[in-house]
């Protein structure tokens, strides 16, 4: 019993220690300093989704921008610090089935 009680501890423990949490908020709603960033260094850049992220209480804002069909990620520390730029490859549709 004592042996059940551990594992299940340990498995909450695992659980919340590598949790991630990450709400989308809307653009219009990113800081003023943060939007004026984006306008500056990715001109022509559109923003289409934000998200707030808590990751064992270390906070993060990522934004998704869109200029034609490329797609970029970009990841903002809590002091609004560009700390990663990541390309969105677009999903490849799935081809319909040749015919007889």
């Amino acid at each position: 019993m004592k042996r059940i009680f551990l594992l299940i501890t340990a498995l909450l423990f695992v659980t919340v220690a590598f949790s991630q949490t990450k709400t989308e908020i809307k653009p219009t709603n990113l800081s003023k300093g943060l939007s004026t960033y984006i306008a500056k260094n990715f001109s022509g850049y559109e923003i289409e989704k934000a998200f707030k992220i808590d990751s064992k209480g270390v906070m993060s804002t990522q934004v998704m921008v869109s200029k034609g069909s490329e797609k970029l990620a970009l990841t903002f520390d809590k002091d609004l610090k560009l700390t990663k730029k990541e390309a969105i490859k677009p999903e490849a549709k799935a081809s319909a089935p040749a015919k007889k």
